[in-house]
């Protein structure tokens, strides 16, 4: 056809394109699967070995698209998913880009029914480990009854192949899910069981990492001495196992110094947290270096209450909280973005900057109402009752303060008991 020579590529509608492969698959399967392995080892040979960018990492997503189409589950994962998109143990796509939602769309041509049913000719090792990527993913996107079904589905799975480690993945997953939907005796439960399963494993990252997810558990649902406690053996667990970090780091360094903040501990929170962040230099994940900044934030603005002696901390306060719920943001991960909007309201509201501390309260309950994190409904509550106040707005502060009470009782968000009976 005259003209045609100066494009590159020829394509079609999605739809005709969609038509065509249903009809190849169905009326010459094996044409179908061999056009597939083309793609998959032309996109596989193009693509970077590892992408730095999601644009860079375009090809070896059609490499895993065509080369599951072709039944080559095992081989996609082991050689792309695994080595080149996840880069092993970093979880590189999620962890470094934010890209949930891109993770999720790879996982999706794991499965025979979506979340429910991994590939048939995947390993049971890899099925329970495709269902645990699954829940993840989807519990950070804030889909949390599907994050649920599958994280269970994984858990059932791990115990049968006495995978303890996968097992108390699972748990401790479901534990940090069923905390944020609301349900703290549930996550109380399913914290417990993430210890015995990281003590079953004998892997000492995972007995000491869970104790800090049972320990935070504790803490949110007002047992604050066990929960220290649990903390401390936690820390102590990893000096022994790696001696060069003094302090608890990533998420669980971050549950230690929410509850040290609320301990009034704020000085020793910020040499944790500014220790940690260079803790980080050598492979902190998005999330983790917004969780420390986060940590950094709300300690600096504790640090002078009520009078603030100290105007800079005052600043240092809001830079950090700024740079925490962009960080959030960029982390992809909408089950943490709240706690550093809820952060920053509470700083607008003691600086009086009202507007904008109402535009952040809105954006979290938003958020919470979306995805169903019914634990933020009292973090809401609860400073919009303290905003409500600051503004002269004691009517509406009243019936803020009674959501609060009603949500604890739903919640069993005890820690947040004591703050409404003082205010």
């Amino acid at each position: 056809m005259q003209g045609l020579e100066k494009y590159e590529t020829l394509d079609a509608h999605p739809l005709v394109r969609e038509f065509f492969g249903h009809h190849l698959q169905t009326h010459h399967p094996e044409t179908y699967q061999q056009a597939n392995i083309f793609l998959y080892e032309y996109f596989k040979g193009i693509a970077k070995e590892l992408p730095d960018t999601l644009e860079e990492m375009e090809p070896l997503f059609q490499a895993v698209a065509h080369g599951c189409r072709a039944g080559k589950q095992q081989e996609v994962y082991a050689d792309v998913l695994w080595k080149r998109v996840l880069r092993e143990g970093d979880g590189y796509l999620f962890h470094k880009l934010g890209a949930f939602g891109s993770f999720l769309a790879c996982l999706f041509y794991f499965f025979d029914m979506v979340w429910e049913v991994p590939a048939a000719n995947l390993t049971e090792y890899r099925k329970a480990v495709a269902l645990s990527w699954a829940g993840y993913s989807l519990q950070a996107l804030g889909r949390f009854a599907e994050a649920a079904q599958a994280m269970k589905a994984s858990l059932g799975m791990a115990i049968e192949q006495n995978d303890w480690k996968g097992a108390s993945h699972d748990t401790g997953n479901l534990c940090e899910l069923y905390l944020t939907a609301g349900n703290v005796p549930q996550a109380v439960d399913y914290g417990k069981l993430s210890v015995k399963y990281a003590d079953k494993s004998e892997d000492g990252n995972m007995m000491s990492a869970f104790r800090t997810t049972y320990a935070n558990v504790l803490n949110q649902h007002g047992e604050i001495k066990e929960a220290a406690i649990l903390f401390a053996v936690a820390e102590e667990m990893q000096k022994k196992r790696q001696p060069k970090y003094q302090y608890l780091y990533s998420l669980w360094g971050f549950h230690y110094c929410d509850l040290l903040i609320s301990m009034g501990k704020v000085e020793e929170v910020i040499e944790r947290a500014k220790t940690t962040l260079e803790y980080g230099k050598l492979g902190y994940s998005l999330l983790d270096i917004a969780l420390d900044k986060l940590s950094l934030g709300k300690a600096f603005l504790q640090l002078n209450l009520p009078d603030f002696e100290n105007p800079a901390d005052f600043n240092t306060s809001i830079n950090y909280l700024n740079e925490a719920v962009e960080g959030s943001r960029k982390a992809g991960n909408s089950q943490m973005i709240p706690c550093g909007l809820l952060a920053r309201a509470s700083y607008y509201r003691i600086s009086k900057e009202y507007e904008k501390a109402e535009t952040d309260l809105q954006e979290a309950l938003e958020i919470a109402e979306y995805g169903n994190m019914n634990l933020y409904l009292v973090d809401y509550h609860l400073e919009k009752m303290r905003l409500c106040k600051a503004m002269g707005k004691e009517e509406e502060a009243a019936k803020h303060r009674e959501e609060a009470r009603v949500w604890i009782d739903k919640t069993g968000y005890e820690r947040r008991r004591k703050e409404l009976e003082e205010e």
